[in-house]
């Protein structure tokens, strides 16, 4: 179910997207997702009750709280490739395993509409009293990133799109 008040450019933005059984090759997805425009091109992200339940029974959750930016291309409503945006935030929750996990934005993610890939920004990923730092780079458009676990830095290569 998707409630939509105003519009992204306009003073007032509230969407709201709840899944109501609502099922992916037969994976149960559940929650509720609300953005609210907080300020000029500044929206708050808020998911809340995110729930996969999958065929075997076990389930993954996940809830976040992000800030998202427009920080670029909002002059030129009808070219979204020039769009840049940056997200802050935090998520949770617990992984098929049963093990929870923290993912905190350290450095803002800066997304390109132009690019595949984040571009920029750090991700700090903790889980099992176990921390990795994922580091998208500075702002070139490649599918290159770092990730540092116990100490090491490995280069790596992302997969897909964002």
């Amino acid at each position: 179910v998707v409630k939509v008040l105003g519009g992204l450019l306009q003073a007032q933005f509230l969407k709201i997207i709840t899944s109501q059984n609502f099922s992916i090759d037969g994976n149960l997805i559940e929650g509720k997702r609300v953005v609210t425009k907080t300020g000029d091109y500044t929206y708050s992200v808020v998911l809340t009750g995110g729930k996969i339940t999958f065929t075997d029974g076990t389930t993954y959750t996940h809830e976040f709280n992000r800030i998202r930016t427009w920080a670029d291309g909002y002059d030129t409503p009808l070219n979204i490739w020039d769009d840049v945006y940056t997200i802050e935030g935090i998520a949770t929750g617990i992984n098929r395993k049963g093990n929870a996990y923290t993912n905190t934005i350290t450095n803002a993610l800066v997304i390109k509409n132009d690019c595949r890939w984040i571009v920029e920004g750090t991700l700090e990923m903790v889980s099992n009293g176990k921390t990795a730092v994922l580091d998208y780079g500075k702002g070139e458009c490649d599918n290159i990133a770092t990730i540092t676990a116990n100490g090491k830095t490995t280069e790596i290569k992302l997969k897909n799109k964002r």
